[in-house]
């Protein structure tokens, strides 16, 4: 499939929902793959990227690149959006060491 199908697929130019909710026992979630540039050999690899969202947190990009010239391989997981309303953020301060 090419980008602007796989795009208009996932609703990116229709307008439709671009994060999913991750769903472990599909095993046919929507993944975008393009070509890219290793930053170790300079030849081309693959990155994979799934958009999704955490239910009660946020959406994220989970994001991998694999080079088969040189073998190397990254994954990353990127915030994409805020935390949500029923979402809970903890802080902990520590005054002394003991």
């Amino acid at each position: 499939m090419s980008t602007n199908q796989d795009a208009e697929a996932r609703g990116l130019r229709s307008g439709g929902p671009v994060f999913s909710d991750l769903d472990a026992g599909d095993p046919d979630q929507e993944t975008t793959e393009m070509e890219s540039l290793c930053m170790r050999c300079y030849e081309n690899g693959v990155t994979r990227l799934l958009f999704t969202r955490i239910p009660f947190f946020r959406e994220v990009v989970l994001s991998s690149f694999s080079c088969e010239h040189c073998g190397f391989a990254n994954s990353e997981v990127l915030s994409a959006g805020r935390v949500q309303e029923k979402g809970v953020r903890y802080e902990l301060s520590v005054r002394s060491p003991k």
